[in-house]
């Protein structure tokens, strides 16, 4: 039984290829599975990821050189994943549809805001409504960032037409539940934790071995003290200057004895202010490496703490109509709320509670109360797989 994955694993982001490695990781383990990633890519947002690359900001004009290096890395790390022979860059649908056109007997679609149709228009490949002949699932899908305001009567019926075309429907957050359900005027979507939650570092090949080899790296390229502790910052220069007001708290708190590295966004009062050439993977495993991680976000929140390391997570989303970001959901699910901290600038932070915060969680990491948030989140897969178990099980009966 061949699956195809349909997701965003060319965008220019670091979670994003991690839960399409992830999700395929664990697919393929199902026996009687053949399992590719659907090597698509919208034109659009193909030129949208290559321009958001290179601007974040207006320091990143100066730092031009460091984010090419990142989007090489990215290419690296993209190479590595199961992807289909051929592949298409359009945003005609028709041209999608005919592309993928008796290659796959399953079509699994997710993880991540696939659905939010803003920028891709509606309706686009990913809601699958004119692929017949084929098993339609998705897994940990969502609307992230689509408001019910925009939720007009011709919109809700093309996602209506979609969501009772998939078999299983398998979303990632609340809103999506929602909009899962004010569409279709039921309630059938199946909660599913996000695929990263799904990684094995060992038996995914980032273990110890690889871990160490990126110590290695960062010792050689970036000055990497092993005598150091070492803080992580994931952050945005579209945030203003809040990386460096932090970077800036956290020397006055404690001194050299620890070292704060920057990766995704330049930081210049950082003691490693950009680690560019990080691959996908190698990011993965970065985490680990910290005593503390503040991420803006998502799956810079959930890396972290997979990794075993707590995190701050300075989320600039807010709630939609009530509604959790997704950052508050995920904590929520988790039960790490301790965790979330809702901030877009640094003048929103009252510093002093703050650090105060930082240090109990530097000094008394809540690692039993991550790993069973970790296992409780896992276990909201397990519905999909069975799924998925079930079709190839018939898939090969039909075979003899």
């Amino acid at each position: 039984m061949k699956v195809g994955i349909l997701s965003y694993h060319r965008s220019l982001n670091y979670g994003a290829v991690m839960q399409s490695f992830a999700l395929s990781q664990r697919l393929k383990e199902i026996e009687g599975t053949e399992v590719e990633i659907i090597d698509y890519m919208s034109a659009k947002m193909n030129l949208y990821y290559k321009l958001f690359t290179l601007y974040r900001g207006k320091n990143s004009f100066f730092h031009i050189c460091d984010r090419i290096i990142m989007y090489k890395a990215f290419m690296n790390g993209i190479r590595r994943l199961p992807l289909s022979e051929k592949k298409l860059v359009s945003d005609n649908i028709k041209k999608f549809y005919s592309y993928i056109k008796n290659q796959y007997d399953v079509i699994v679609v997710g993880s991540d805001a696939v659905w939010n149709y803003e920028k891709r228009g509606l309706p686009n490949p990913y809601f699958l409504i004119n692929s017949n002949r084929v098993h339609r699932l998705s897994y940990a899908a969502s609307c992230n960032g689509i408001h019910y305001k925009n939720l007009t009567s011709e919109k809700l019926k093309i996602l209506k037409q979609s969501f009772d075309g998939f078999e299983y429907l398998g979303v990632r957050d609340q809103l999506t539940e929602n909009i899962a359900e004010h569409a279709t005027g039921k309630k059938r979507s199946m909660h599913n934790c996000d695929p990263t939650f799904l990684l094995d570092f060992e038996k995914d090949g980032l273990g110890n071995a690889f871990k160490q080899r990126l110590v290695e790296k960062l010792q050689r390229k970036y000055h990497w003290d092993p005598q150091k502790k070492h803080i992580g910052l994931m952050l945005s220069n579209l945030n203003g200057n809040l990386a460096d007001i932090l970077t800036k708290n956290l020397k006055q708190k404690y001194g050299d004895s620890y070292q704060t590295v920057a990766i995704y966004s330049y930081c210049k009062a950082a003691d490693i202010p950009y680690i560019a050439d990080l691959t996908p993977f190698e990011w993965s495993r970065i985490f680990s490496l910290f005593d503390i991680t503040f991420s803006k976000y998502f799956h810079g929140t959930l890396l972290s703490i997979l990794n075993g390391t707590p995190v701050i997570s300075l989320s600039a989303e807010t709630e939609t109509a009530g509604i959790p970001s997704k950052v508050e959901d995920v904590l929520n699910r988790l039960g790490l709320m301790e965790f979330y901290y809702p901030a877009k600038s640094a003048s929103e932070i009252e510093w002093d509670s703050f650090m105060t915060a930082v240090d109990h969680l530097i000094h008394n990491p809540p690692l039993q109360k991550m790993n069973a948030g970790i296992e409780k989140e896992r276990k909201s897969s397990e519905s999909f797989f069975e799924y998925v178990k079930k079709l190839a099980q018939e898939s090969a009966r039909q075979e003899k």
